[in-house]
């Protein structure tokens, strides 16, 4: 069984090394903005209508097989071989000062535009994806199954069907692509799995099974809801980046 934290990945960077220790470096740059979760749009995940071949993926299908560009995203990195990856889907921007090179965020949807950060219904749909997935390791732990769907979920409603066969048109990823991250998930606790029988005039019985799941822990709703929501006391107007923001 899998546990819900995973335990440090053997072989990384420690202080005994002479190298400062992974959360060392990651805590300081996730508390500085302030929030508990990173705000990520649906269009990362899907598009709004069926494009020429007739599914609605988008972004992430394109690195379904890049699973280090899609945590350099994720996180934001700036590792120059990832990098070029990220500038041909659009996903950043290279700019040179100087000596130096600057990568700007563009927009998730991949359509080239200038990337603002979503903090309300009028932004769009977004969803959030907490803090936890980097201060726990799950970027290390998860499997690329498992991060595809995580992302999937973490867009949904509680008590969701996703019949995995739908993924291919929806979302660009494949069936057993899907089918693995979504028990996976379940096995380590981050998603619930509820059946129940529907009535289906095309099936045999006449009936069919019907999945149905929901996120658990830091990553249900109401935990990302509240991680989104922290702010300092000296802010004088609170954004409320969820209201409106994911579908309820």
């Amino acid at each position: 069984m899998f546990e819900t934290s995973p335990e440090p990945i053997q072989g990384a960077p420690n202080a005994s090394a002479g190298r400062p220790i992974r959360m060392d470096l990651l805590t300081p740059m996730l508390e500085g903005t302030r929030r508990g979760g990173v705000p990520i749009r649906r269009a990362f995940l899907q598009t709004q209508k069926p494009g020429a071949d007739g599914t609605r993926a988008a972004s992430l299908s394109r690195l379904v097989r890049d699973e280090a560009a899609l945590d350099a995203y994720l996180l934001i990195t700036a590792l120059a071989k990832l990098v070029t990856r990220l500038e041909r889907e659009r996903l950043v921007a290279r700019k040179r000062r100087g000596n130096k090179m600057n990568y700007v965020l563009l927009h998730e949807s991949g359509n080239g535009e200038p990337y603002t950060r979503p903090t309300k219904g009028a932004h769009g749909y977004w969803f959030s994806l907490p803090h936890v997935y980097w201060t726990a390791e799950f970027d290390k732990a998860l499997s690329m199954p498992e991060k595809l769907m995580l992302l999937i979920a973490l867009d949904q409603p509680d008590a969701f069907r996703l019949p995995a066969d739908r993924s291919p048109a929806w979302y660009g990823i494949s069936e057993s692509t899907a089918r693995r991250g979504l028990h996976a998930l379940q096995a380590r606790g981050i998603l619930h799995m509820d059946s129940e029988q529907e009535a289906d005039p095309k099936s045999p019985t006449g009936w069919k099974t019907v999945l149905r799941y929901t996120t658990l822990g830091d990553w249900s709703q109401p935990s990302r809801k509240a991680a989104m929501l922290k702010s300092t006391r000296r802010r004088k107007v609170a954004d409320s980046p969820d209201k409106g923001g994911e579908p309820t």
